[in-house]
């Protein structure tokens, strides 16, 4: 656990250092950051990551077959990851390619995204790291190639550019099915909560939402066959739901938290950015209560996640010198502790530490 104090610490420093009106210094963090990333993400040992074993032998197994059709046609996976490993086994036989190219594309994404849309750039990079964005890319690969596809969608759904957002989801669901769902979000209602038609209008989702918790699973298995095996595993223990819950809670609570502090109230000039990062955060609330229901749904959080992150950055930043400190520093004191509870006490979740390299 010493890597995780030890990086939380450095990006601590390195907050505090940097510059944020100074071209150069915004480049070198986000730069040290992604460097970061990528080595732990790149030269891990097999052993790192719960799925990075798996994925091994996918690749090893792939990377033989003579054909494409034969690849595709032997896996479970989507096709856009067999795509992947296929053509980097017809070069390399070096596992550590693949990890290095999903590691470059997300890393290379959520910077960009967090370098345009976030008021504090220092101050989300911490919060993905305690919300353990950066550790994701570690363990659920083929969803963070999906997520670095929709951060570049999400361009184009601020700017209502309905078949280039379209092509981009459908495209990301080449490497996680569940991703086309994201389409419905083109047509979800605005987040402008003085008109009382957008509040029924989110009412009416919330509520839909959590009257579909009890159905969730024969939902979810319905529409998406491949989750299927998942309801025998421990993503439906009792103890999987716990985290589920404590997951929820602090998401809501902080929502909750700088909502008293008075933030959440300003709507003037409410364009279709501050919309479209409203209905992110309220999606991962949303996705973070069905998670109760089954584990598994925690993982479609991830979509919305850098969303809800800047969303609460952003607000935190529209604040008052004190106020504003106050709130930055409770709302990272709480994740940190959050995220390292659960990688001390839940270790297996993550299969992160104690980390090795290659």
């Amino acid at each position: 656990m010493w890597l995780h104090y030890c990086i939380f610490g450095v990006l601590i420093l390195l907050s505090l250092l940097y510059n944020p009106n100074n071209k150069i210094s915004k480049k070198f963090y986000i730069a040290f950051v992604f460097i970061i990333f990528f080595i732990l993400a790149t030269f891990r040992a097999i052993d790192i990551g719960n799925d990075t074993q798996e994925y091994y032998r996918v690749f090893e197994l792939i990377r033989l077959k003579s054909s494409l059709t034969q690849a595709i046609n032997f896996t479970r996976y989507e096709i856009g990851y067999v795509v992947l490993n296929y053509l980097v086994g017809k070069v390399t036989s070096n596992f550590s390619v693949v990890l290095a190219i999903v590691a470059s594309f997300y890393l290379i994404s959520v910077l960009r995204f967090i370098r345009k849309y976030a008021v504090s750039v220092s101050n989300v990079i911490i919060l993905s790291f305690t919300f353990s964005m950066f550790y994701d890319v570690m363990n659920i690969t083929r969803q963070c190639i999906s997520v670095a596809i929709f951060l570049f969608a999400v361009d184009y759904l601020i700017e209502r550019k309905a078949i280039k957002y379209f092509s981009l989801v459908v495209v990301a669901s080449l490497f996680q099915t569940m991703s086309i769902v994201l389409l419905l979000l083109y047509f979800s209602p605005k987040t402008d909560f003085q008109k009382a038609s957008d509040v029924v209008k989110w009412i009416g989702i919330i509520g839909i939402a959590l009257i579909a918790l009890g159905y969730i699973t024969q939902i979810v298995q319905y529409l998406f066959p491949y989750y299927a095996h998942y309801f025998n595993t421990s993503y439906a223990e009792g103890g999987a739901r716990s985290a589920s819950f404590l997951f929820f809670i602090i998401r809501i609570g902080i929502v909750v938290f700088i909502w008293l502090l008075d933030g959440f109230k300003d709507f003037k000039n409410f364009n279709n950015e501050k919309n479209v990062f409203f209905q992110l955060m309220l999606l991962d609330c949303i996705v973070a209560a069905m998670s109760i229901s089954f584990n598994m749904l925690d993982r479609f959080e991830n979509f919305f996640c850098l969303g809800f992150i800047i969303t609460i950055s952003n607000t935190i930043g529209s604040f008052k010198k004190n106020k504003r400190i106050f709130a930055n520093f409770m709302v990272i004191f709480l994740s940190f502790i959050y995220i390292t509870i659960f990688l001390i006490f839940r270790s297996n979740w993550y299969g992160l530490f104690p980390y090795h390299f290659r």
